[in-house]
Formats: structure tokens, C-alpha cells, sequence
């Protein structure tokens, strides 16, 4: 088995799983149970793209697995209430935020 086979069924198992963890977390129920999903399959996936791009030099998968965080992040905070950091919600729109106010009525 050459690298280039391995590289590109790493790019396959790495981008499916990706995908999978991205949009598996539509059909989650549990809160913690897709947040778990969200984040372990973002860091799995990416780390298997990352590692299947290591033929073209360090500094590429280096680069390549920065650019992955970044969007993983961003999409988290912009479309997901995902984000959690000492028991706070961190997220752009207010409803998925920890910071609601509940308002006498």
C-alpha cells in the first residue's frame, strides 16, 4: 500500500466523519450528548484531513489543521449553541446564549 492510497482513504474516512458529526447533531436530542458529537467528530475528522495532506510537508498539514479549527469554531459560534466554557453558553444569536433574561410579564 503506497501513501498516496493511505492519504487519500484518510481524506475520505476524515471528511465523512466531518460531515457526519456535523450534520448527525441535527437528529441529537441531548444538548451534551451533541456537543460531544460536534466536537469529537470535528477533531477526529480534521485530524485525519490534516494527516492526509502530511506528503506535502508539515507546514501544509499545520496550516490546513489551523484552517479547519477556524471553521469549526466560527460555525460554532455562529450557528450553534456549542460553545460551552465554565458553564456559560458562548453564541451569536441570544436564544442559544446562557445569557437570556427572563422578563416579568
Amino acid at each position: 500500500m503506497t501513501f498516496k492510497i493511505c492519504s487519500q482513504g484518510l481524506l475520505f474516512v476524515g471528511g465523512t466523519i466531518l460531515v457526519a458529526a456535523w450534520l448527525g447533531t441535527a437528529f441529537v436530542k441531548d444538548r451534551q450528548f451533541e456537543r460531544w458529537l460536534y466536537w469529537f467528530g470535528s477533531l477526529l475528522g480534521g485530524a485525519f484531513i490534516s494527516l492526509s495532506f502530511a506528503g506535502r510537508g508539515w507546514k501544509t498539514v499545520i496550516m490546513l489543521a489551523a484552517g479547519i479549527t477556524f471553521v469549526t469554531v466560527f460555525q460554532a459560534y455562529f450557528k450553534t449553541p456549542n460553545i460551552r466554557i465554565r458553564g456559560r453558553n458562548h453564541s451569536f444569536s441570544m436564544q442559544d446564549s446562557a445569557l437570556l433574561l427572563t422578563l416579568p410579564m
